[in-house]
């Protein structure tokens, strides 16, 4: 099982946007037409609301805004950043880059480079270990790591395509309700080599790629969130996306992998689970519960989460999740934190840090 201790890298500051918009579960099971229990979504997932943007919001434009807060008070940085990820899965092209125009609405350095890692939920955890890498080695300075989710596209084709289907048997209509606890957001998070007043330090990374789990979540073609901005797309029912998922196998699966690499990261540091202050995992909703976590072999009582007004943000959750956490000082100054990334049918990454 691979791992990596981490030295002379730091978190030095982030900031977290969610979407304008306040849509509860309630809301959007009104939105269907088929016979199903009112309620059930929240029931089941316990995410009351969620957040959209509007309808024309692109997502390097959120991306920017969040980015900005942070340069705004790092401006000794804005120079020495070398590097600029993008990991969202909603992206404004397939090409260029959503991370291009993220550079350019910023005005970063020419010698700064950029570009998008695109990997499903998990997309925060890579781009943090790409950057630590990179700095470590001495290619960069700092990094800017950036990710904006726009959700509403991808919700309004699946209640339509739920609609258009009409008499729709339950199993089929489970595959496509873990779309409607999707929620919009945009985070940034500003990664250096100095150690400073305040800094949050990753210490080490354990991860697993169980790619023959990779039937459970399937979503259609690349989606460009632009084609849904300007009405590009000649029937939007037809050509938005789609996506299906297996959630209950899902998430089992995920904590037969996550028992295996948090045994690895405790090879590695010699953490057990009293060590960990606090846990922040992929928000999905209160399926990842107590049973959840004993398979795993970690206490749920330290958990973290922000699902339940926020819904699942996609690449957004988790690091928004330490955004809050921080902020609303649920996470202290020198709390061992102890955050489970999964994604992508099914990578997973676990990162421990020092608050």
């Amino acid at each position: 099982m691979p791992s990596n201790s981490i030295d002379q890298v730091f978190v030095k500051d982030f900031d977290f946007l969610p979407g304008s918009e306040v849509v509860s579960s309630s809301e959007l099971e009104a939105a269907i037409k088929v016979d199903m229990p009112r309620g059930v979504l929240e029931k089941l997932t316990g995410i009351k609301t969620r957040r959209f943007w509007p309808s024309d919001t692109l997502p390097s434009q959120v991306a920017s805004e969040v980015a900005q807060k942070v340069l705004e008070r790092n401006p000794k940085w804005i120079s020495r950043i070398g590097l600029l990820i993008n990991f969202s899965v909603s992206r404004d092209y397939f090409e260029p880059a959503t991370s291009v125009l993220v550079h350019r609405r910023l005005g970063l350095s020419p010698k700064c480079m950029c570009f998008d890692i695109s990997n499903a939920c998990i997309g925060f955890s890579n781009a943090l270990m790409v950057a630590a890498s990179m700095i470590r080695s001495g290619v960069i300075e700092a990094a800017l790591l950036v990710a904006a989710e726009t959700v509403r596209g991808l919700v309004d084709s699946t209640i339509d395509k739920i609609n258009r289907l009409g008499n729709i048997c339950q199993r089929e209509l489970l595959s496509y309700l873990p779309v409607l606890t999707l929620g919009s957001g945009a985070v940034a998070f500003l990664v250096t080599k100095e150690e400073e007043e305040g800094v949050k330090r990753p210490l080490a990374f354990a991860y697993e790629s169980e790619s023959t789990l990779s039937d459970l979540c399937e979503g259609n073609g690349d989606y460009c969130i632009a084609d849904y901005v300007f009405k590009k797309l000649e029937k939007i029912a037809d050509k938005s996306p789609i996506m299906r998922t297996e959630a209950r196998k899902l998430i089992q699966q995920a904590s037969f992998v996550g028992r295996r690499v948090w045994k690895a990261l405790q090879n590695l540091l010699g953490w057990t689970s009293r060590t960990i202050d606090r846990i922040v995992c992929h928000q999905v909703g209160r399926q990842v519960d107590k049973a959840w976590y004993d398979t795993v072999g970690l206490d749920k009582d330290k958990e973290i989460t922000i699902y339940q007004d926020f819904g699942n943000m996609v690449s957004c959750a988790l690091p928004a999740a330490l955004v809050i956490g921080s902020t609303e000082g649920l996470i202290k100054p020198n709390d061992k934190v102890l955050t489970l990334g999964f994604g992508s049918g099914l990578n997973a990454i676990f990162t421990a840090w020092k608050w």
